[in-house]
């Protein structure tokens, strides 16, 4: 587990869900449980990523079926170790369950490596926060927040 996130399924307060109705810890109960941060839900408050103490995205949150954390992974990648625990835990939630065989792209990524593109493409930030003067040329009137940058459009 990494230091500092958070070791419990947390309430999951956002602004809108995507492709889901609304979903709670309680409703989950008894599952195994993969958050993805990504494109899951609307949450321009942060406040479900604040409630998982996240500092990433993306990020994935694997919880268990008591709603403990099994494990987190930042970034791109790992899909087989992702893979190989949610079925590790759906083991031992249901042992015997019949699973479907492991996709042809975890299969593949095990046996010859994740693609990289490290050093291509590397990550900016916008923003007073963590932003890097130089590493970017806004044109306009801009005005720079904590961790983003906001056109502005008139008085």
């Amino acid at each position: 587990m990494t230091i500092g996130v958070t070791e419990r399924l947390p309430p999951i307060t956002v602004d809108r869900w995507v492709n889901s109705p609304p979903l709670t810890p309680d409703d989950l109960r008894g599952r195994v449980v993969l958050i993805d941060i990504w494109a899951v839900a609307m949450d321009n408050a942060y406040a479900f990523w604040r409630a998982l103490r996240n500092d990433a995205w993306p990020a994935k949150y694997l919880f268990d079926v008591d709603g403990r954390l099994v494990d987190r992974w930042v970034g791109e990648g790992a899909y087989e170790r992702v893979e190989s625990e949610i079925r590790r835990l759906l083991g031992a939630r249901t042992p015997g369950i019949g699973l479907p065989p492991v996709s042809g792209e975890a299969t593949e990524f095990a046996a010859t490596g994740e693609p990289s593109y490290l050093g291509i493409t590397p990550e900016t930030y916008l923003g007073t926060d963590r932003g890097v003067p130089g590493s970017y040329t806004l044109a306009g009137d801009w005005r720079s927040e904590g961790d983003y940058v906001v056109l502005t459009l008139g008085p």
